[in-house]
C-alpha cells in the first residue's frame, strides 16, 4: 500500500486519481501527520509519498523519520527546493525527491520498483 500525505486537497485528489485510478496502485491518503502516523501503526505501507510542507511547516520530515525507524523508504514530493530543505531531505536517505508538478509515470515506476524489492 502507498501512503500519500498531502495537505492540499486538490493535489491529493490528483495524486489519487493518477496513481490509483489511472495506474492501479493501492493508496491511502492523509492530510495531517496524525493520519499518517495512524496508518503507519496499523497497516503495512510499501512506500510513503510525503509532502514536506504540511500546513506551512516541515512536518513531512517528521513523518519520514518515523518511516525510517520502520525501515520504510520515503518518496518526498515537494515544491520546496531551498538548500536547508534539501539538506534535511538528504539526511533521511529517501527513495526519491520529486518536485511539483509531479511526473506520475515516474512516481508510479518508483513505487512499483520499491514494492518489488
Amino acid at each position: 500500500m502507498v501512503l500519500v500525505v498531502e495537505d492540499e486537497a486538490v493535489l491529493q485528489m490528483e495524486m489519487q486519481l493518477e496513481l490509483e485510478g489511472r495506474r492501479g496502485l493501492d493508496l491511502t491518503c492523509g492530510f495531517r501527520p496524525e493520519q499518517a502516523y495512524a496508518v503507519l501503526s496499523e497497516s503495512p505501507v510499501t512506500v510513503p509519498c510525503i509532502d514536506i510542507m504540511l500546513s506551512g511547516k516541515p512536518m513531512g520530515l517528521d513523518i519520514a523519520r518515523r518511516c525510517e525507524a520502520h525501515t520504510v523508504p520515503c518518496v518526498f514530493v515537494s515544491g520546496s527546493t531551498d538548500p536547508t530543505t534539501l539538506e534535511a531531505v538528504t539526511s533521511l536517505r529517501p527513495l526519491a525527491f520529486l518536485t511539483k508538478p509531479v511526473d506520475y509515470d515516474h512516481l508510479a515506476n518508483l513505487i512499483r520498483r520499491a514494492a518489488s524489492a
